[in-house]
């Protein structure tokens, strides 16, 4: 029990480092952003949600033959890891250590949902504390991914119904239509869940540091999947696909929709002040 409470303690800690260095990394004024249209927790966001979440979920129907082209290469990639997925289980197993499974249990809790949904919540407070709308957006496009994220790999696995590796019935075994958890390993949602809210985070973040930070954990979680004997290795480079494409999907959707918008800024320093009025269209 002091074990478990330490670790949650912990993930709670990296959640606190994780917002300051956001912030410092972030925008170090406020002046200048748009203020007419800010982000919020309310009626329009999720009207917006929902209408987004259908958007992508339609999406392959207005792709263009490059957007296809791109599809098959993950397929295609996805296939091998397939075809190689009892070979990766295997070897990942064979090299375990006492190590890499506590390592593996420590960092794949950053991709369960609990953590993700109170990351968004804790984002979007401290924009709200700090007026800071970068924070406030980060947090619900966050929450907005995972959301929309979870649905779509919540169908792939009742359709799939891919068997587990703990199961023991081999990596080409399914029983689809089936809502027991044993039967749910592909996609990987705690991948697909990680790579969604990585994707919003790097978007609005302007360090590289920040960025890798987040993909590089994100991958973490994907890895100790497949070492805690939770997914094969396709499962999870699926999921982080889907989560990835989902992220990005968002933060595009939204950056359209505040394009047509009246902007005023104040840009003040030591050296001059100034008021800035635009209109894009």
């Amino acid at each position: 029990m002091i074990s478990h409470t330490k670790h949650k303690s912990s993930c709670l800690h990296l959640i606190i480092c994780f917002i300051l260095f956001f912030s410092l990394c972030g925008e170090n004024s406020l002046y200048g952003q748009d203020r007419t249209k800010e982000h919020r927790f309310n009626k329009e966001y999720i009207q917006n949600l929902f209408d987004d979440s259908l958007n992508i979920y339609s999406s392959p129907y207005q792709w263009d033959s490059a957007d296809y082209l791109r599809l098959s290469a993950v397929v295609g990639t996805g296939l091998v890891l397939f075809i190689f997925d009892e070979d990766i289980y295997d070897w990942s197993q064979k090299n375990k250590t006492v190590f890499s499974e506590e390592a593996s249990n420590y960092v794949t809790d950053f991709g369960h949902g609990i953590f993700l949904a109170g990351l968004s919540t804790v984002l979007y407070t401290a924009g709200e504390l700090s007026d800071n709308d970068r924070l406030r957006k980060t947090g619900l496009h966050s929450l907005q991914s995972w959301l929309t994220t979870g649905f779509l790999v919540l169908t792939f696995k009742f359709c799939t119904g891919r068997f587990r590796p703990e199961e023991g019935e081999g990596a080409y075994s399914f029983r689809p239509l089936q809502f027991s958890n044993k039967n749910h390993s592909f996609p990987s949602g705690h991948a697909a869940s990680a790579f969604a809210v990585a994707a919003v985070v790097s978007e609005y973040s302007d360090s590289f540091v920040l960025d890798a930070f987040c993909y590089g954990l994100a991958a973490g979680v994907a890895l100790s999947r497949v070492h805690l004997q939770e997914h094969w290795m396709s499962d999870v480079f699926i999921g982080s696909v889907i989560g990835h494409f989902i992220g990005k999907k968002v933060c595009g959707l939204n950056s359209q929709k505040h394009q047509n918008k009246f902007q005023l800024g104040l840009d003040c320093s030591a050296h001059h002040a100034g008021l800035t009025l635009s209109f894009s269209f």
